[in-house]
């Protein structure tokens, strides 16, 4: 057998950049990976060149042409790209690309393509407009994609950064940095099957049964401490992520739900599984700019995505906390009385939250 191939010990510099408690009310994963992504090509310009060969296969680029990378460029109006790389002076470039990166969200609207396409036509005739979005995601639909799009992935992104990597000794830093920070992300795979790798395919279906029981008992245990005519929300545990929701009956909090949730939250934990339990609102509520300093002296984690319309005030704990635990019952007992406490703490948290003001319920609260 091949010896194993042994992961990095310590995080990326790009996970330690983007590893914080996420507070601000609007996510920033696209933002976050579109500068990291520009960093790297800035920093390189041998994967600055694999990267321009992937949105435009065949272009020549001399040794001495400038390659300028820019980040949130001016798109026409009050409109951003949010990478644009420029291949030649300026006034005059040889070749002009622009990146519209993707990582959770979709398009903002069934223009915004659209919209980049005609201004970049002004700019240049032969500009590259390019959608950047990870592998799973759903190609453009025919009616939003302008003439000559290239769809690329960020799978697409580390292949470039493989290449770059081979052709450099010793290797940039910055570059291998990027390569390893997709990897952690999931958003390329570019490393080969390690014996990790062929351990967990074949226990794969042995700990998806275990950790169904495990959600199974906990939903019980849940169920005997909260009140048994409650409607709850759940999906099927066939596979993770997790999640099961619940109304209050408090009057005071009625258009929040109790939420509890087993998945890898990014930005948290390095992006391992992770328990959270807490409280869901929609996002028309209005709290105060203040209030994720409130939860977070609280040790509580406020998450607000942009294209998300609900609220979420957490309380954190890494599922890898369960191994102190010498047995099923006690991981258990003891994940089940710290969701039921998350969910207490949330709420509390809620009612002295600056400008919360319960509003008008109307229908299902989620």
């Amino acid at each position: 057998m091949s010896p194993m191939i042994r992961r990095p010990s310590s995080p990326s510099l790009f996970a330690r950049l983007v590893h914080y408690r996420p507070l601000a009310v609007h996510g920033q994963e696209e933002n976050q990976r579109t500068e990291a992504l520009a960093a790297a090509l800035d920093s390189d310009r041998i994967f600055a060149e694999e990267f321009l060969q992937a949105c435009a296969p065949g272009a020549v680029i001399g040794p001495s042409i400038e390659i300028a990378v820019e980040t949130q460029a001016f798109a026409g109006g009050r409109d951003r790209i949010d990478l644009q790389v420029r291949v030649g002076e300026a006034g005059a470039p040889d070749a002009l690309v622009w990146v519209e990166a993707k990582v959770k969200s979709g398009l903002s609207g069934d223009d915004q393509l659209w919209k980049y396409y005609w201004v970049l036509r002004q700019r240049m005739s032969g500009g590259v407009l390019v959608h950047l979005a990870p592998s799973w995601a759903d190609p453009v639909a025919p009616t939003l994609a302008p003439p000559k799009l290239v769809e690329l992935t960020w799978q697409h992104v580390g292949e470039a950064a493989t290449r770059a990597l081979e052709r450099q000794n010793p290797p940039r830093f910055l570059t291998a940095q990027f390569h390893q920070f997709l990897t952690e992300e999931n958003l390329a795979m570019t490393d080969p099957i390690t014996t990790v790798d062929l351990l967990v395919a074949e226990e794969l279906d042995r700990s998806r049964d275990t950790w169904n029981e495990l959600l199974a008992q906990m939903r019980r245990h849940v169920d005997e401490k909260l009140e048994p005519d409650a409607e709850t929300k759940r999906r099927p545990t066939d596979k993770l992520p997790f999640w099961e929701v619940r109304p209050f009956p408090d009057p005071g909090v009625s258009t929040a739900w109790r939420e509890w949730q087993l998945a890898s939250i990014q930005g948290v934990e390095g992006g391992r599984l992770t328990f959270a339990a807490g409280v869901t609102i929609r996002d028309t509520v209005e709290l105060a700019e203040e209030a994720p300093t409130h939860f977070a002296k609280l040790d509580l984690s406020f998450f607000h995505a942009p294209t998300d319309p609900l609220l979420r005030i957490f309380r954190l704990r890494p599922a890898a906390d369960l191994l102190a635990l010498s047995s099923l019952d006690d991981q258990v007992s003891v994940l089940g009385e710290w969701i039921l406490q998350g969910m207490r703490d949330a709420v509390e948290a809620l009612r002295t939250c600056p400008g919360w003001a319960e509003p008008p319920r109307s229908g299902d609260a989620l």
